[in-house]
């Protein structure tokens, strides 16, 4: 059962707007605008865009830290005045975000066509108060920072070729470059993941009926963390979480190739 000695050290790590039973209605300003043109009797397309966003109130996982202050044992769930406890909390902040994008196709013959897209954004806390990482950084205020796991750049190119092959068949191939940008992997902005490229490719056949292909995944065989976030280190043998950070990684698909059939009946 919670005590009001509890209750007044969660308040006094959260904001007043965040010490509250229910999460306040979120509302998100949202201004869009864009550019679509069609080129050369239909073989070329550019599609422009441009938008910014202002999201209220919107929820961010965090954690305060109190102790079982009961006198009673029973009260605390039986754990000593002096261990620590992490309650995870999701204190509602201000976000804004902003950014470009372009997307292409190109039909360059007739058996040849390729796409284009690139997109740029920024992102900016208006505000947002966090104690999870005070023990590491010693502020809580994280107004003006990056809001993480948003890249500034991202983009792509894809390329496809088709053409006779023998009686009733075509043969293909098709190229793929992604790029993912860095962004930051926690709140506070100290770790940064690593951009990178993967290269996919495909080459087949193909009837009215039949399609056999050979792909490759990744291969480059890029081995960049495909993703990153901020995480507790559970292996420290205390309740105390927000004494002990670090990163969470998923490793990149390994080059992977394989033969795959598809058939239409």
């Amino acid at each position: 059962p919670s005590t009001a000695a509890e209750c007044a050290q969660l308040q006094a790590q959260l904001q007043p707007k965040q010490f509250q039973t229910v999460t306040p209605s979120q509302e998100l300003d949202a201004l869009e605008v864009g550019w679509k043109q069609v080129f050369g009797d239909g073989r070329a397309s550019l599609n422009l865009a441009a938008w910014t966003y202002k999201w209220n109130n919107a929820p961010f996982g965090a954690a305060a830290t109190i102790v079982r202050a009961a006198a009673n044992p029973a009260d605390r769930d039986r754990i000593p005045n002096a261990i620590a406890n992490t309650v995870l909390v999701q204190p509602p902040g201000t976000e804004r975000l902003w950014g470009r994008e372009v997307e292409s196709a190109f039909a360059l013959t007739d058996r040849w066509s390729a796409d284009l897209n690139v997109s740029w954004s920024e992102s900016e806390m208006l505000e947002l108060t966090d104690t999870s990482m005070v023990s590491l950084t010693g502020f809580t205020n994280l107004k003006g920072l990056e809001v993480r796991g948003y890249p500034n750049w991202m983009g792509s190119v894809a390329t496809t070729y088709t053409a006779p092959f023998v009686a009733g068949w075509e043969w293909f191939t098709r190229w793929d470059l992604a790029y993912q940008g860095a962004y930051w992997a926690d709140t506070v902005n100290l770790a940064r993941s690593e951009a990178y490229s993967l290269v996919n490719a495909r080459l087949g056949m193909k009837r009215e009926d039949l399609r056999l292909e050979l792909f490759v995944r990744n291969l480059l065989d890029e081995d960049t963390w495909a993703a990153a976030s901020q995480r507790n280190d559970f292996s420290q043998p205390t309740f105390n979480l927000n004494g002990f950070h670090g990163i969470g990684v998923t490793p990149q698909e390994k080059r992977t190739i394989g033969l795959r059939l598809s058939l239409t009946l």
